[in-house]
């Protein structure tokens, strides 16, 4: 009995999720807005990791990541993006002044190195 239900559990889950995939899918086809599209992405993405918080970079000209939209459910933050709160965080430069890659920041080595850390 136990198994049928966290089976049944897992399904649940998993239909939730794609369902998450699916609308986000549509979306991509359907909307013009690329901010309110971005937007949506990243809060499904931190509904299908049953994620706290998320947080959206883009990468800009002079080699820095500039926060566009910033999500923390338990701080209750919700900046930038269509929250018309500016991020008022610096960008989070690439490199060092020597221009060896600075790693010394999670978003940063993940950027550089291409990889989920």
């Amino acid at each position: 009995m136990v198994e049928q239900e966290i089976k049944q559990n897992q399904m649940l889950d998993q239909f939730s999720r794609l369902k998450s995939l699916l609308k986000v899918s549509i979306a991509l086809s359907a909307e013009k807005d690329t901010t309110r599209l971005l937007e949506m992405i990243l809060k499904e993405a931190k509904k299908i990791a049953v994620a706290d918080g998320g947080t959206l970079y883009t990468r800009t000209d002079d080699n820095k990541l500039k926060f566009e939209i910033m999500l923390n459910d338990t701080l209750k933050l919700y900046t930038g993006g269509t929250s018309g709160i500016p991020v008022i965080l610096p960008p989070l430069s690439l490199y060092k002044e020597n221009g060896e890659p600075n790693l010394d920041k999670v978003a940063v080595c993940a950027a550089i190195k291409g990889k989920t850390i």
